[in-house]
């Protein structure tokens, strides 16, 4: 038997130990959990974010447009539909944790009323738009059109300046927070 066919030999022995021994369970503490299992907090999937509009607060309206095609005073036309409609709320990161009714809020700023907002979370948040109308004028003149304006307006979110507002967030992206489905920003006192 050669030195290396006797290592191998020895190797697959002490293998076949080690599996044969069987580790030992550990009796469970008063907790019901062996000892030195740390139980962990549950994982929260959605915060309340508390807002004060004002400051240098930007909000952006997007639409999601199609084309439809339908008759318009007998001429066959692709009118362009609207499939969906988003808000982008952009702020400043609250210096210290919110208190739930705003009050230390400053203009512009939103923070969390479990903690404080870190580096790496967005300074923004999603809203799908449920509720919209759009706005077209068609100003003619001769039969020709000379002036078409057509713009989004949303009845969800009317805010005025100073106002502070709370809304249920959840983990959208790494850039952007999203309003919880189902509920909406509301007003604080």
């Amino acid at each position: 038997m050669t030195f290396r066919t006797f290592s191998a030999a020895c190797l697959l022995a002490l293998c076949a130990v080690a599996s044969a021994a069987q580790t030992p369970t550990p009796t469970p503490g008063p907790s019901g959990r062996p000892p030195g299992v740390l139980k962990l907090p549950a994982r929260r999937d959605t915060f309340t974010l508390v807002c004060r509009m004002g400051g240098d607060m930007i909000w952006t309206t997007t639409a999601d447009f199609g084309v439809m095609p339908a008759q318009l005073e007998g001429q066959k036309v692709r009118v362009p539909v609207i499939i969906s409609a988003f808000e982008e709320l952009r702020f400043a990161k609250s210096a210290e944790q919110a208190k739930p009714d705003g009050s230390n809020v400053l203009l512009g700023t939103c923070g969390f009323t479990h903690r404080l907002m870190n580096a790496s979370d967005p300074p923004a948040v999603l809203f799908q738009l449920n509720r919209f109308q759009i706005y077209r004028s068609v100003i003619r003149k001769g039969g020709a059109v000379v002036a078409n304006d057509t713009y989004l307006a949303s009845g969800e979110f009317q805010f005025s300046t100073n106002q502070a507002f709370s809304m249920e967030v959840k983990e959208f992206s790494n850039y952007l927070w999203q309003v919880v489905e189902g509920t909406h920003p509301k007003p604080l006192p």
